[in-house]
């Protein structure tokens, strides 16, 4: 029987101090956009079922919420690294504010440990 993926989304480091938060990038992640990041695993785990690792995904939210730029660090599997990268360009978030209240962009850096179960 095949192992079903798992991904598990971490507590962001974000490097700017905004009205976006860590948790509400972490809880956007999970509600919203690991089911993409599963089916990214999925297709490592047709290769090779006893694959695991973190993968680490560095990303950059615009001005306008959107992920201008993304930069993934893997654990041995290019299609994996690649996959993640195309799904973090799709991500919406809310647009961040600095503390005077103007737009703002940030990076966020997270891990990603993918297992199959």
């Amino acid at each position: 029987m095949p192992k079903k993926p798992h991904v598990a989304v971490s507590r962001p480091d974000v490097d700017e101090k905004t009205t976006l938060t860590p948790a509400e990038i972490m809880n956007k992640i999970r509600r919203q956009y690991s089911y993409g990041l599963k089916q990214c695993f999925k297709r490592v785990l047709k290769l090779d079922e006893t694959a695991s690792g973190t993968e680490r995904l560095r990303f950059t939210i615009g001005e306008r919420g959107n992920v201008t730029r993304a930069q993934t660090k893997g654990f041995g599997y290019d299609t994996l690294d690649k996959c993640v990268k195309d799904q973090a360009m799709t991500w919406r978030f809310s647009p961040p504010k600095d503390s005077d209240g103007d737009p703002t962009s940030i990076t966020v850096t997270l891990a990603l440990p993918f297992t199959g179960k």
